[in-house]
């Protein structure tokens, strides 16, 4: 699997991870604590921005790099 395209899947699943938890907050319950949610939202809003920016983009290559195996020479 290319970093990109990993990027690609951890960004899709993040942006429905945030429509859930805005419908959560909007939805009105008085249980729910809003606050807490609009934090969620803001730390995965900064996991897409990390994934995205050149620093992210080289801990995911070398993640992806290290779980896969060795070249035989």
């Amino acid at each position: 699997m290319e970093p990109s395209e990993l990027v690609n899947i951890l960004t899709g699943v993040i942006a429905v991870s945030i429509v859930i938890l805005a419908i959560r907050i909007f939805r009105g319950d008085i249980g729910d604590n809003k606050g807490g949610l609009v934090f969620a939202i803001v730390i995965l809003g900064v996991v897409v921005y990390f994934i995205h920016s050149e620093t992210g983009m080289r801990v995911i290559e070398h993640v992806i790099g290290s779980m896969s195996p060795p070249s035989p020479e």
